[in-house]
């Protein structure tokens, strides 16, 4: 056979190991590849937000209205902020059976020279639901905060809280009320 050529063993072997040198480079730029997309797809993911509807309540107080005096500066001289006095911040609602709720308002007034604006009322559990006014109370002016606990599948001596935040400094008031449910 003439037309094959014999190849020195020696070339061959230098071709092979070229060859798995290659291979390997290869491997290692399609591995740097994929782990540069699996990196960036993350990435991707996690700059992901989900959007929010946007409030249509006329009524609504937009939360760019509660004016937070703590500001970045750290600045809580400000001549002219509410400030909220409560009536008294604990409740004892004593004794009551399993399944009944237990309603309350906590009275307050706004002893500060600016008008004050609640912008939420949190409670601490999900058997308490707090109401609280939306419009601005005035210098001098007076509001309620309803709570209403539900006791249904509770048992024993209660502490639950609920957590004002207002335009105020500080800018958040825990108000708490206890007491004992007993089983029927």
């Amino acid at each position: 056979m003439p037309f094959l050529k014999r190849i020195p063993k020696k070339k061959a072997i230098n071709a092979y190991e070229n060859m798995k040198e290659t291979s390997k480079l290869n491997d290692l730029k399609m591995k740097k590849n994929i782990f540069f997309l699996l990196f960036l797809g993350m990435g991707l993911l996690a700059c992901h937000t989900k959007e929010t509807k946007e409030n249509t309540d006329p009524n609504a107080l937009s939360s760019s209205l509660v004016n937070i005096p703590a500001t970045a500066s750290g600045d809580t001289t400000q001549k002219k902020m509410p400030k909220i006095i409560f009536d008294a911040d604990t409740f004892h609602f004593g004794k009551i059976n399993q399944g009944d709720q237990v309603t309350h308002e906590f009275g307050f007034s706004n002893k500060g020279n600016a008008p004050l604006l609640i912008s939420a009322a949190e409670a601490s559990c999900g058997c308490t639901v707090a109401e609280y006014p939306e419009k601005p109370i005035a210098p001098g002016g007076a509001g309620r905060i309803k709570v209403i606990f539900n006791s249904t599948g509770k048992s024993g001596i209660q502490h639950k809280t609920v957590t004002i935040i207002s335009n105020t400094m500080p800018a958040s008031k825990i108000l708490s009320f206890t007491g004992e449910v007993v089983k029927k």
